[in-house]
């Protein structure tokens, strides 16, 4: 288990910073989508595409970095 959070700690570390931040107010903040938009300038859907591809990026770090560690 803490093999995962530490990929994924690391994994985090390499997205940009504005991704970081919208990752930290869905996940950790609990913050709604429609929030988060507000809080960003934009539109819900943004979001929602933003979210989407942060995570897809950050499954495809972690895969890479745990494919030995099985």
């Amino acid at each position: 288990k803490k093999i995962y959070i530490d990929k994924l700690r690391e994994a985090m570390e390499n997205l940009p910073e504005e991704d970081v931040y919208l990752i930290y107010l869905l996940f950790f903040e609990e913050v709604t989508v429609k929030e988060a938009a507000q809080l960003c300038g934009c539109s819900r859907k943004t979001i929602q595409n933003r979210r989407k591809k942060i995570l897809n990026d950050l499954c495809q770090m972690m895969h890479k970095g745990l494919k030995g560690n099985y």
